[in-house]
């Protein structure tokens, strides 16, 4: 008996939880926050902090994580109970000069249109912005102040982002180095190419940036910017394609002289189409597949039945996985391969 009066709130759902924690102060938040990891997760929940003010907020970063900060991901707009404004100019001056070792800011959902790029913390290295909002001139170039020196950014879901946004980047953040975009509707292929790709040009090289990692996604009405890869791009390394950008993406890999790491995430292909960019590729040398299924077309199961037929049901049992380490081990005998699962959702779109 005992032992189920200590275990009750286990059985009280997350909502309700939820309404309970609400009526706690942000200090007894936190504390609570320890007692197990169900209770951490529901004192994550952006509905009890979505009120909170900023001198709260950062009474709390100062307790419990004061200058030893280095990633912070801010999630829901950022209100402040007294003025009614999202995430000020002021909060920012006091990220830079109270957490002196950040170097990685994640946010989410988050107006940022009052604001310029020069007044987030110079020792940001990282930068992500999701479903968020930002100004024309957010990334434009000012001569009283230099921006940080970023060399990783991720933007997805940012509706108002639009080429002239990924041209000023080119300039404003010339140590730039990885570059992760998604779900975009107002860029275009041709705006990535102009501001980013660098192509070679007869003997003589054009001048680009210094992007070495490359992050495109696209679903639903985003645009598809995998063509931009298509004229080449000299310098990169590693490009990571998922959703519909898989099957724009790979028929360039064989323009990508230099490229030596390819990543495809959350989509169906075809064993055709991925022996066919395996072929233009030579230079690969390692392949991973997070979230992918392995899919036969119709030619393919045609000859898969034959072969069956005579060497027996082993053969029509394969798996789709052993089958891709066949090829790639054939093909590029040097490159390593890789499978991870995490996805649980409905099935994915195939790519032929």
């Amino acid at each position: 008996m005992a032992a189920v009066e200590c275990s009750v709130l286990d059985f009280f759902p997350e909502n309700i939880m939820i309404d309970i924690l609400s009526y706690l102060t942000p200090r007894e938040l936190v504390r609570n926050s320890r007692v197990c990891k169900r209770w951490q997760r529901l004192v994550k929940d952006q509905r009890l902090w979505s009120s909170v003010s900023s001198r709260v907020l950062w009474s709390l970063l100062r307790r419990f994580l004061g200058r030893s900060l280095v990633c912070l991901h801010l999630r829901g707009l950022l209100v402040c109970v007294r003025r009614g404004v999202f995430l000020t100019e002021a909060w920012l001056h006091a990220l830079s000069s109270r957490c002196s070792w950040i170097h990685t800011l994640r946010l989410t959902h988050t107006d940022l249109r009052g604001l310029h790029v020069i007044m987030l913390p110079q020792t940001l290295r990282t930068l992500e912005l999701k479903h968020c909002e930002i100004s024309a001139g957010f990334f434009m170039a000012q001569a009283k102040q230099a921006p940080p020196s970023l060399h990783a950014l991720g933007l997805h879901s940012v509706p108002s982002i639009t080429d002239l946004h990924l041209l000023s980047l080119h300039s404003v953040f010339p140590e730039l180095v990885v570059l992760d975009l998604g779900d975009l509707l107002r860029v275009t292929a041709l705006g990535l190419q102009r501001a980013f790709a660098t192509r070679r040009s007869g003997t003589l090289q054009e001048a680009g940036s210094g992007l070495r990692e490359l992050h495109l996604m696209a679903r639903g009405r985003s645009r598809r910017l995998a063509p931009a890869l298509a004229q080449g791009w000299v310098g990169l390394q590693t490009l990571v394609l998922a959703g519909e950008e898989v099957h724009l993406g790979l028929k360039s890999v064989g323009r990508l002289s230099e490229l030596h790491t390819l990543r495809l995430r959350a989509c169906s292909i075809s064993l055709h189409t991925l022996t066919t960019c395996l072929r233009s590729a030579p230079h690969l040398r390692t392949l991973e597949f997070t979230d992918v299924q392995v899919v036969e077309d119709e030619k393919e199961r045609t000859e898969r039945t034959q072969m069956s037929e005579r060497e027996g049901e082993a053969r029509s049992t394969e798996d789709p996985e052993l089958r891709v380490r066949q090829v790639v081990c054939t093909l590029l005998p040097e490159c390593s391969v890789s499978f991870t699962r995490t996805h649980t959702g409905p099935e994915l779109k195939t790519t032929d």
